[in-house]
Formats: structure tokens, sequence, C-alpha cells
């Protein structure tokens, strides 16, 4: 876990980040475990066990295997980056033995939180680079006149949002909040439909040929929506990586204002063409 440090580090830049003389020092009171039961001391103290007793309850098993039993990674997840749990660690280090000091945590110090300041992740870290979708991915038409490129953007919405998102009556972010509301994971799997709908509009993009000349909107739409595709699932796996998910929401409201930001950009572009669409055409609701 340890080794994973660096990589989260906000300041990695390829080269090793080391903790100030301060938290290296504290990092040996992190590593005491009294009772030898798996736990440091000042986990025992969250925990509410007690430091010098390894089985606190008596049942037979240690303090620290009833901690963890219900932490173990699954195999098919065990290259996976879990920025909780980097987290997790690196506050173990900085804020973790102070815990144990006469006044607990009314002594943290600037030095302890600079200690784990760098270990909340970056949105943009987290959601890594999406394939991104070229012109060599979209059928181009030739037909680029008025009415052709008006008929282009009432199909596109029809297939890309309406046919796509069909069925779907619940956000992918109340679904989020919901969870946070209730712990119950089965409120994460209603962002699936969600996901799959990113897809398949992603793919409406693709396939519906877009008129010469307006490649660019085909491209910005198509990679906008990919990276809110790529933010739903991390925000998906919000029960086994919660503050990944966390640190991403705010990313995702980022893309979904960047994606109207755009479309009321290109509803300039098309009136200046005498380009416009009526409340009654479908594609009027890309620019509404």
């Amino acid at each position: 876990m340890f080794s994973w440090f660096y990589y989260f580090s906000s300041a990695f830049n390829g080269e090793e980040v080391y903790l100030n003389e301060e938290l290296a020092q504290s990092n040996k009171a992190a590593l005491l475990d009294s009772d030898k039961d798996g736990l440091k001391d000042w986990e025992e103290v969250l925990w509410e066990t007690d430091p010098m007793n390894a089985d606190t309850d008596g049942d037979g098993i240690p303090d620290g295997q009833e901690a963890s039993h219900n932490n173990t990674g699954s195999p098919e997840n065990a290259e996976t980056p879990n920025f909780t749990e980097a987290f997790s660690q690196a506050f173990a280090n900085a804020i973790g033995p102070r815990i144990l000091e006469e006044n607990g945590l009314a002594d943290i110090s600037k030095s302890d939180l600079e200690g784990i300041a760098g270990f909340i992740p970056n949105p943009e870290a987290i959601l890594g680079e999406t394939a991104r979708i070229s012109a060599s991915d979209l059928k181009i038409s030739d037909k680029n006149d008025a009415s052709s490129v008006k008929k282009y953007f009432n199909e596109l919405h029809h297939l890309a949002y309406e046919s796509a998102f069909a069925g779907i009556t619940e956000g992918d972010i109340t679904s989020f909040i919901k969870f946070l509301e209730t712990e119950n994971s089965g409120e994460l799997e209603k962002i699936d439909p969600v996901i799959n709908a990113f897809g398949k509009s992603i793919d409406a993009i693709k396939n519906l040929p877009t008129p010469k000349g307006y490649e660019n909107f085909a491209l910005t739409e198509a990679n906008i929506l990919s990276r809110m595709k790529r933010a739903d699932e991390i925000i998906r796996n919000a029960d086994k990586d919660l503050l990944a998910a966390v640190a991403v929401i705010k990313a995702r409201f980022a893309m979904e204002e960047e994606l109207n930001a755009f479309h009321q950009e290109f509803k300039k572009t098309l009136s200046e063409k005498g380009i416009i669409f009526s409340p009654t055409d479908k594609g009027y609701k890309f620019f509404d």
C-alpha cells in the first residue's frame, strides 16, 4: 500500500515525494502495535478496542482480523489503484499517532495536514485518459446545406439522447446521493443504465453521417460524453472506492457545464449560417 503514496500525490512528477522530518518521526509511533493483533495502537482507538488486548471482545478472533475481514480486495481488483485506501494510509501516517497523544486531535499541526493534503486525489488523475474519438471514427456526408444540417441535428438529438436514454427515470447523481444516504450499494446499480446510455449516445454520433464541415461539433460532443461516461464508471464504483467517486463528482458537473456552454456557443455559429431551430424541432433541445 505504501508504494501508492508517490503515485497518488498531487505533487508527483516522476520524482519521489518525501515526507517532512516531523512526519518521518511520527511514523515511528504509527508502527506501534502493542498487543500484536494487527491493529496499530491509534487504530485501536478508532475501533474502540483495547491496544493492550489482542482479543478485546474475547470471541477468539484477533481485533485486527475482525477489523479487516470485510476489507479484503477481490482478486480481479488487486491491481486497481484504490484512492480511498491510499488516502487512509496517508491519514494513518500523518494523523494517526496524534490520536494517542494527550490532547488528541486538538494538537494537529499544519505539517500533519500537509502530510495528507497531497494524497487527496485530483479528479483528472482519477479519470485518466479516455480513448479519444477522432475524425476517422466518424462517417461524413457531403450534404451540408442548411436543410441537411438542420435534419442532422434533429436526427442526432433523437438518436443520441431521446432514444439512447429512453426508459431511464433516475439520474446518475441522484443514485449516488441516495447511496450516500442509505449506504445501499443497490442504488449504485441504477447508474449502469446511464453508463450504457452514454455508450449508445457516442455510437450514435459515430454512425450518423456528419455533414462535412461540422466534424468539430460531433467530435467535441462525443469526447465530452466519453469523459462523462468514464466519470460515471468511477462513481458507480463508490462502494469500493468512495474517495475517488466523491472527487470525481465535481468534475462530472463541470463536464455537463462544458457541454452546455459548447452548445450555446455552437448555436451562434448555426445562427450566423441561417440555421434556426423552432421549439418543435428535436434539435432545438441541443441549444435550448
